[in-house]
């Protein structure tokens, strides 16, 4: 968490008190396969860092999973409605792998944001980087053909290709698990 903390603001590290604070108030867990990080219904009061293993946030519609983010290493899992709002989430994010996790409550986050300004930044910086995200998907899923999604897909979040099941990035990419099967099996015809 910290390495990737230091690359988005690399003046936040010269500020040993900072960082000694951030090290106090997050806290590091190993977790199986299968946590609800957040549960649908209830309040999260957390952000997570996901140092290592894979997660996905989703929600139903229709009794149907739908499958709205798919968060890897070094990425942040967060339900930002729930969280940022403090109220009730609409959706769940369960990990998809065991993964190292790191955790802030929001308080302490607020308390971080107004004892030490470089860490607004951090947050702002982070917020860009997945506003921009956001946007990519909305673009792609309202735009281009089912093809077209895959081969997006591929190209930004390889990995996850090997390690997410099928219907979960079927889910996340708009489209039906045999479609995404028929794709996969036009690309190995190919190869």
């Amino acid at each position: 968490m910290f390495r990737t903390l230091q690359s988005i603001v690399p003046e936040l590290f010269s500020a040993s008190t900072s960082i000694d604070m951030l090290m106090q108030l997050t806290r590091k867990q190993q977790l199986p396969r299968g946590t609800l990080l957040v549960r649908e219904g209830q309040k999260t009061d957390q952000l997570f860092f996901l140092e290592s293993g894979m997660a996905r946030a989703y929600f139903y519609e229709n009794e149907n999973e739908i499958t709205s983010w798919i968060i890897v290493k070094n990425g942040f899992a967060i339900a930002p409605h729930s969280f940022f709002n403090q109220e009730p989430s609409s959706e769940n994010i369960e990990l998809l792998a065991p993964s190292t996790v790191f955790s802030i409550q929001y308080d302490d986050l607020q308390r971080l944001y107004a004892d030490f300004p470089l860490f607004n930044q951090v947050g702002r910086k982070i917020m860009e980087h997945y506003v921009l995200q956001y946007e990519w998907r909305i673009r792609i899923l309202r735009t281009r053909s089912a093809e077209k999604r895959y081969d997006m897909f591929e190209q930004q979040f390889g990995p996850i290709l090997v390690t997410a099941q099928g219907r979960h990035v079927a889910s996340f990419l708009g489209m039906t698990a045999s479609t995404l099967s028929r794709l996969r099996s036009k690309r190995m015809r190919k190869k």
